[in-house]
């Protein structure tokens, strides 16, 4: 699932994006549910046909008599095939069959079906489908769309609404089987190769998806959503430059959508262009004054800028606007802890943990708070608890261990770096962590261990390097520490602590001869 605001992919069940802090809303609209679902009522005037694009063509396998026609003068008993339109509506987040759908059937029925009952047939089946899949139950949405396949075999719409039902069970490759069927029956219609793209977005297929996107922009150049789509794909490629470009060509289409200035906004956010991202925030404001996320995102843009103070302000707002927003909360805590106010960014945490008491980052995020303070017994419970709500999070752990460490308790430390590293073997700084916590203890061979398993993952670490040297040194391998310290000073030659290391080793190592 994805954000609508900035495209960043979710967890399922997530309240907010993990980037933004927008509300996460379910993928069917609610205003699609089975009691918005109309009924299809009397005869509907045919000429709603009008606002129908996409076709529907059912084969009769029976001859049927009309009402013009006397018994037995039916064409030779061929029937012709029915071919009546249906309009579907596409969101990014799942398909939205609106009731004109449902009301056609009306329409097909009394004024254009000579094959009567398959039409019926196949039209029940796809009313049942979309109350299935608006109320949840995927399964039986998919058993229904197989019955109008089997009815119309050559009906690309068909296809597109069982693909979207596999999409909502995220059976993704069944999605994807079925997009393609669809474009084999109708590969000039530009929304079909956008809903396969963003079918291979969710499998982060991304150079699929973009190749999706790219045809449906070949079909309809003015198709802002293609555009739209394939910026997300784009950025979640760390393709900023292209991303930015696609969510211009978006801009250009509908300068009035304060959504795409956003989704603009948040990669030159990624590309750490601050400016330029506070710039698009602010005309995304300009254009809804009363977006709460877009005060939000602003707000991150201006910390990532560390001006705290504008940051704090544009959180606030967003506060105002959804007293509820705890992403707003959580952010204007970080914000606080910038300007080493740590008072109230514990109040905001505890904010976020009030409107969310199972969010396990809040908890982590106070427990640092508790940490700049040299508060580690709160600290540690806070971390204790984030480590139950998500035991699998190494990050978790490896803050416990620091505010273990900063209490002197290396056993402690040294047993929560150790989980830290099990649950996420790459991470450097839990290697070089585990290392100074043996390194405190006096076990200068463990502690080398570990350093030089760090230096292996980040071999661009100055201070691991530096950190090495002084255990080589503790150990009085002068020779080692001096080339410890050579090689960190390689990295960053303004490294002033490591310099002042190679300078006292080599006068250490000069007064013993060596």
């Amino acid at each position: 699932m994805f954000c609508a605001m900035c495209g960043n992919e979710v967890k399922d069940g997530a309240k907010f994006c993990t980037a933004c802090g927008v509300k996460i809303e379910k993928s069917l609209a609610a205003e699609n549910s089975a009691e918005a679902v109309a009924e299809p009522t009397g005869t509907a005037d045919s000429g709603v046909q009008t606002h129908i694009k996409k076709e529907l063509q059912i084969e009769n396998p029976l001859p049927q008599q009309t009402a013009s026609e006397p018994a037995g003068t039916a064409d030779s008993g061929v029937q012709k095939p029915v071919k009546k339109e249906i309009k579907i509506t596409h969101k990014r987040a799942g398909i939205i069959v609106g009731a004109a759908v449902l009301a056609f059937a009306a329409i097909m029925v009394s004024a254009y079906i000579s094959g009567k009952t398959a039409m019926e047939r196949a039209m029940d089946a796809m009313e049942r489908g979309i109350r299935a899949q608006a109320q949840g139950d995927y399964d039986l949405a998919i058993e229904n769309y197989a019955q109008i396949i089997k009815l119309a075999p050559n009906a690309a719409l068909a296809y597109f609404l069982r693909g979207s039902a596999y999409r909502e069970k995220e059976d993704y490759d069944s999605a994807i089987t079925d997009y393609t069927q669809g474009i084999k029956l109708a590969s000039d219609v530009a929304e079909y190769y956008t809903f396969r793209g963003d079918v291979y977005r969710d499998k982060k297929n991304y150079d699929s998806a973009i190749a999706d996107y790219t045809q449906a922009i070949q079909l309809d150049p003015k198709s802002a959503a293609a555009y739209s789509a394939r910026g997300d794909a784009y950025r979640y490629k760390e393709d900023y430059d292209s991303a930015i470009a696609d969510y211009t060509q978006v801009i250009r289409l509908e300068p009035n959508d304060a959504t795409a200035y956003s989704t603009r906004g948040s990669a030159y956010s990624y590309k750490e262009d601050y400016d330029s991202a506070i710039a698009d925030y602010t005309q995304a404001i300009r254009l809804d004054p009363n977006n709460a996320t877009a005060y939000s995102i602003r707000g991150d843009a201006y910390r990532g800028k560390r001006d705290y103070d504008s940051a704090i302000a544009d959180y606030t707002q967003a506060i105002r606007l959804d007293p509820d927003y705890a992403w707003a909360y959580n952010n204007r805590g970080d914000a606080y802890r910038g300007k080493k106010d740590y008072d109230s960014a514990i109040a905001d945490y505890t904010q976020v943990i009030r409107l969310d008491p199972n969010d396990a980052w809040a908890y982590n995020n106070r427990g640092e708070a508790y940490s700049d303070k040299r508060d580690y017994d709160r600290a540690i419970a806070d971390y204790t608890e984030a480590i139950r709500l998500d035991p699998d999070y190494s990050y978790f752990y490896s803050d416990r261990g620091d505010a273990y460490y900063d209490k002197r308790d290396y056993n402690r430390a040294i047993a929560d770096y150790t989980q830290a590293i099990r649950l996420n073997p790459d991470r450097d700084f839990a290697y070089s962590s585990r290392g100074s916590a043996y390194y405190d203890k006096g076990d200068y061979d463990q502690a080398i261990a570990d350093y030089t398993q760090a230096i292996k993952l980040d071999p661009n670490s100055a201070g691991n390097y530096n950190v090495r040297g002084n255990a080589y040194y503790a150990k009085g391998d002068y020779d080692r520490a001096i080339a410890d310290y050579e090689a960190g000073l390689r990295i960053d030659p303004s490294a002033a602590v490591i310099r002042k290391n190679l300078e006292s080793t080599r006068r250490d190592r000069q007064r013993r001869g060596w």
